[in-house]
């Protein structure tokens, strides 16, 4: 998608946005309770945070955050991706799903376990996640499944002339 900012969150203003993101398709389209969706890791040191804007109008289209798993050891986490229905299908949720990758590869994780809504997982698979487990469970009302991908180093290319 053309005209899109993405930032690595690092104020209190950028990070309201991205609260502004998530509210809007957990809380409003898809039902969420408010009072779960803003936690502890939001602030936490080790959670870095992304944010996609419209590099005209400044309006928040999208917002992931990554973090050491509390769900494998050794292990990193992505979560609370969010796009508003504007930015969907023009690539911001995988830019910013590959903006946390290359975070996470900088602090040294090279593998990410997520709980992704069932049926994102089409997306998921086109960025390099598989399903995990066969369970499916529920995570406020929605359908939810384990899914993971291994982290690789971009490789450098060189041409001989």
């Amino acid at each position: 998608m053309s005209n899109v900012e993405y930032r690595h969150i690092t104020s209190d203003a950028d990070l309201q946005l991205a609260f502004a993101v998530r509210h809007q398709v957990f809380v409003v389209e898809q039902n969420c309770d408010p009072a779960l969706d803003v936690d502890s890791l939001d602030r936490h040191e080790a959670t870095d945070q992304f944010l996609a804007v419209d590099a005209i109008t400044k309006e928040p289209l999208g917002t992931c955050r990554v973090y050491p798993s509390p769900y494998a050891e050794g292990a990193a986490s992505l979560g609370r991706m969010a796009c508003v229905p504007a930015s969907r299908g023009r690539g911001v949720g995988k830019a910013l799903c590959l903006l946390g990758h290359a975070r996470l590869l900088e602090r040294g994780f090279d593998r990410v376990v997520i709980q992704a809504q069932e049926d994102k997982e089409g997306f998921y698979n086109k960025i390099g996640y598989v399903r995990s487990s066969p369970e499916v469970f529920l995570d406020e009302g929605i359908p939810h499944i384990w899914m993971e991908a291994r982290l690789l180093p971009a490789v450098a290319t060189t041409s001989s002339q």
